[in-house]
Formats: C-alpha cells, sequence, structure tokens
C-alpha cells in the first residue's frame, strides 16, 4: 500500500490522505455508516463509505437521504497512474 500512497502524494491525488481502513473500522462499528468495496477479477477496483441514519430530506414525508462520505476509485484504475488503466467507464 505504500507504494500507492508516494503514487497519491506525486500525483496529488486528492484522497491521498483518506484512511480506508479507519473508515472500515468505523463502518464496523457504528451503525450509521457503512463501507463497501466493489471486487473484479479478486482485486479491489474501488470504494465507497456511506452515512446512512443522519439525514432526511426536505419533503413533507422525511426520506432518508443516504450521504456518500467518500469514494475512491483503485490506483490502477487512474489514468493518471496508469495509462491505460486497468479497467475504464
Amino acid at each position: 500500500m505504500r507504494q500507492f500512497e508516494r503514487c497519491f502524494e506525486a500525483t496529488e491525488q486528492p484522497d491521498s490522505y483518506w484512511s480506508w481502513d479507519y473508515k472500515l473500522r468505523q463502518g464496523n462499528q457504528e451503525s450509521r455508516y457503512e463501507a463497501y468495496a466493489i471486487e473484479v477479477d479478486s482485486l479491489t477496483q474501488g470504494l465507497m463509505f456511506l452515512e446512512t441514519q443522519w439525514h432526511g430530506s426536505q419533503l413533507p414525508q422525511r426520506y432518508p437521504l443516504v450521504y456518500v462520505e467518500a469514494l475512491a476509485v483503485a490506483p490502477w484504475n487512474r489514468r493518471r497512474l496508469e495509462d491505460p488503466p486497468y479497467l475504464r467507464g
């Protein structure tokens, strides 16, 4: 993972400081958070961290809202780091 952190820093990736380990632990410990990974070919291709309970819409029915707190694709799917990327589109 350290090699990817250096890539993120070198190319000024906006999510280079995110601690996904922390986000995953928080998702397991607090019911209002959920964390998801998408995998292709047994390799993690992207991660998403959601907050699901503390927000409601402004409509009279007050439907619950889901906030996407963090969304990231793997370094090998970013054109600035890999050309061509492993997956794209």
